[in-house]
């Protein structure tokens, strides 16, 4: 018995740990409840049975209305990746790029993509070419119409407000991360009456986005982007599962508070286990 509780305790030690420095043993717990969590979901998403709605996000509903408002005016598109790199924020920036091109295609619209993370330009380039190939649109301009202005973060910006300016751009899409620049970006695009729809998760520059875009995507509503807009099975029941799990830790912290305000230490000797 000695020796089976070394061994647990060689193999387990590190994830039992439960001080302010090592939260093993609180991460472990939560990951064998999403992991379970998860796979009954995507088990689900894999039948027939119905999945919970997505509740409307207006940001991404006002695409079709920009993309159609641009081909009415017989003027481009604007699609800003943003200041970051092959982060979470830029990966949901290109998935909602595939899905914006996809819709584009079919109105033979012109598409302008710029980014400041110059990692997202080949990735850029093959999710444009993916998503006019698969409209039957191999050829199209807007593939190759995908520019790296400059990895100075002013620089950046003055570069895009020249071609919102210069191009006549009707809408200004920005997916991504963006920094100090969101002001100037929102502001260049509103000087020019085109319609601008912005997503990111810097809520220090989300009240920008707020003050002079028409639309604006609050914190994680970026990340659920393309579920909404492919309405894909499968990435609905993982969106689905990440919800339980903030449900899970919420619940934890209202019975934490109420048992601690109640002089029970239920909640700290559990978290003093090991």
């Amino acid at each position: 018995m000695m020796m089976l509780r070394q061994f647990l305790h060689q193999l387990l030690g590190s994830w039992l740990q439960t001080d302010t420095n090592h939260l093993g043993l609180a991460v472990l717990v939560f990951a064998l409840y999403y992991c379970t969590l998860c796979w009954l979901w995507i088990k689900k998403a894999a039948g027939s049975e119905a999945l919970p709605e997505l509740r409307s996000i207006s940001g991404l509903d006002a695409l079709d209305e920009a993309i159609g408002r641009a081909t009415e005016m017989g003027r481009p598109v604007l699609f800003n990746i943003g200041s970051g790199g092959l982060g979470s924020a830029g990966m949901a920036a290109i998935a909602v790029l595939g899905q914006t091109a996809a819709k584009i295609a079919r109105y033979d619209t012109q598409m302008i993509t710029v980014a400041r993370g110059e990692t997202l330009i080949p990735v850029a380039e093959n999710t444009l070419r993916q998503a006019f190939t698969d409209a039957d649109k191999p050829d199209a301009p807007s593939i190759k119409d995908v520019r790296f202005i400059s990895s100075d973060q002013f620089t950046y910006a003055s570069g895009v407000v020249g071609i919102l300016h210069r191009e006549h751009c009707a809408a200004h899409l920005m997916f991504g991360d963006f920094y100090a620049e969101s002001l100037i970006l929102a502001e260049g695009g509103c000087d020019i009456g085109a319609i601008q729809v912005a997503g990111q998760t810097n809520n220090i520059q989300t009240p920008f986005f707020v003050a002079c875009c028409d639309y604006t995507l609050l914190a994680e509503e970026i990340y659920v982007a393309s579920a909404y807009l492919t309405k894909n099975r499968t990435s609905i029941a993982t969106i689905v599962t990440q919800e339980y799990g903030k449900m899970f830790f919420f619940v934890l912290i209202v019975l934490g508070t109420i048992c601690n305000t109640l002089g029970s230490n239920l909640f700290l000797d559990l978290l003093t286990l090991y």
